[in-house]
């Protein structure tokens, strides 16, 4: 048999399997740490005193220990020789610590990212720059739309609000708003009484002369519209672009035509000024027979959600409506024990009843006050939305009855205008609803006795009749009457006038004079053919 040499534990590298340190199984593969730690446990007790010289009965710590214990391996994990070796000193608590007595500590290895191993080391981060493109030779570029790079902001401190402050601000700012508008009022006031101490008397210019008027602008002195466009100039060539486009639009050589394709630039929609008008659905107009029917469901649909209240206890069921025809059918046998008492006993239910149903009916009802003031609001609605314009023309107003018949009833029926007496003319002006119009009209050509009363002067002196006849009668007579956008008077006044020019200026001044004119050429003639060409038409 082959001679077997001792080798030592430091010889050949480690065996793939190991003894069982506590021998209770077969050998167990090296892999895990716990592995190693078991076997430098196993072995430490000799392998301390050949490196030392001090004996450790135990290791407190396996993973310290493991990680002493990698000193003794190289790369390969095979264990090094001896002369190799690091001194390994153990103190009494199981420390490892140097040749002056330090305890070591080790670094526990983890595993983790590269990453996180560069940064630990200090490596820069390597980044790879990435060359834009070049868009200059895109025929669909636009320089001008080319997008800034945005400048990288900065970071702010916090500004905190002193208090008081943005009050003393705000004051600030309204005493400079104060002073600009007293320095604008002060300055249009200088410049009305400069302009007006430059005006031309018109007293003051000579006769046959005419004050010189402002010149105006010399309309050859505008700029005329350019050839071309600053939009447009894109599309010429760029050779073409320094020169004066004159009658080149039909050249296509002149015309950049890469930037010409066949899309078409759709403009935003814009919203007009004025709002949009929202026209809701026409109402439906019903049968007779479908609001019947839609009456009858709605009665149906009430009266099932009384039930329901009923039900759940939140209403108290109505009494009994005990008639005398139905007396005997609801009271049974309380009815024949005495009849007569039932009887009245109905009788006054049913009272009751009645006068309850004329009370609501009562209470529903409007009081005067409340009734004329839905009236005058109606009247006042009916004249904003459709006023209606007529005109009278009286013989003369010197009859005080006739005045205030006329100015109480345009008073009353909400009417606005005036009354115009005047030597040679008097009329009489109303604007308002046309119900109320209406029933002025028949106060003014059927109520009122014009004819009753001769025509008199402005003395109220009869006025002679021709050829010696008798004096001519007062008479009243429709001049016009016709719809307008909005009223032009306020109230109803009576005025009179020494001229007639006077009148005229009164009625300018409304914006009427038209009114004026129309009286002042009407003739008491021409007042029948009026009227029964309306009734005509």
């Amino acid at each position: 048999t082959p001679k077997r040499t001792r080798r030592g534990a430091f010889d050949d590298p480690l065996p793939d399997k190991l003894p069982d340190p506590l021998g209770a199984g077969p050998a167990c593969p090296p892999s895990p740490a716990i592995s190693h730690a078991s076997f430098a446990g196993s072995v430490a007790p000799s392998v301390a005193p050949s490196i030392t010289g001090t004996v450790t009965p135990s290791i407190a710590d396996p993973e310290q220990f493991a990680a002493a214990l990698s000193m003794l391996q190289d790369s390969s994990g095979t264990f090094k020789k001896p002369a190799e070796v690091r001194k390994l000193i153990i103190n009494e608590k199981g420390d490892v610590t140097d040749a002056d007595g330090n305890a070591l500590t080790f670094e526990p290895v983890t595993a983790t990212l590269k990453a996180n191993i560069n940064q630990a080391k200090g490596v820069p981060k390597k980044i790879k720059l990435v060359k834009a493109p070049d868009l200059s030779e895109n025929p669909y570029f636009d320089a001008e739309l080319a997008a800034s790079r945005a400048a990288s902001r900065k970071a702010r401190p916090f500004k905190f609000v002193e208090p008081g402050s943005i009050v003393k601000k705000s004051e600030k700012i309204r005493t400079i708003q104060r002073s600009q508008a007293t320095y604008e009022k002060r300055l249009q006031t200088a410049q009305a009484f400069a302009a007006k101490e430059t005006e031309v008397n018109p007293n003051l210019v000579p006769l046959g002369k005419k004050a010189a008027p402002e010149e105006e602008d010399n309309a050859d002195d505008l700029e005329e519209p350019p050839t071309m466009e600053w939009w447009d100039d894109k599309l010429l060539a760029k050779e073409e672009t320094n020169r004066v486009y004159i009658e080149v639009l039909d050249d296509l050589a002149h015309i950049n035509t890469k930037l010409v394709g066949l899309l078409v630039d759709h403009p935003v929609p814009v919203q007009g000024p004025n709002k949009a008008v929202e026209v809701g659905p026409l109402p439906l107009m019903l049968t007779q027979k479908e609001r019947k029917k839609i009456r009858t469901q709605g009665r149906i649909a009430r009266e099932k959600e009384k039930q329901e209240q009923i039900k759940l206890g939140l209403i108290e069921p109505p009494k009994p409506k005990v008639r005398v025809n139905n007396l005997m059918r609801v009271l049974g046998t309380e009815a024949t024990q005495d009849p007569t008492a039932m009887e009245k006993f109905v009788r006054a239910e049913m009272e009751a009843r009645r006068s309850a149903h004329d009370q609501r009916n009562q209470d529903r009802k409007l009081t005067p006050e409340e009734r004329r003031a839905k009236e005058q609001a109606k009247m006042q609605k009916e004249a904003d939305e459709n006023p209606v314009v007529t005109i009278f023309k009286v013989g003369d107003l010197n009859s005080k009855q006739k005045k205030y018949k006329v100015s109480q009833n345009a008073t009353q029926f909400k009417l606005t205008g005036c009354a115009i007496q005047t030597p040679t003319c008097s009329f009489v002006v109303v604007e308002g609803g046309p119900k109320p119009t209406r029933k002025y009209v028949h106060l003014m050509l059927d109520r009122c006795k014009w004819d009753e009363d001769p025509l008199t002067d402005s003395n109220g002196n009869p006025v002679p009749g021709t050829d010696g006849g008798p004096a001519p009668l007062n008479w009243c007579s429709l001049v016009w009457q016709g719809a307008v956008a909005e009223r032009m008077f306020i109230g109803f006044k009576l005025q009179k006038f020494d001229n007639a020019a006077k009148a005229r200026s009164f009625m300018s001044d409304k914006g009427v004079v038209h009114y004026f004119d129309m009286a002042e050429k009407f003739r008491q003639g021409d007042a029948t053919q009026m009227l029964s060409d309306d009734e005509g038409e």
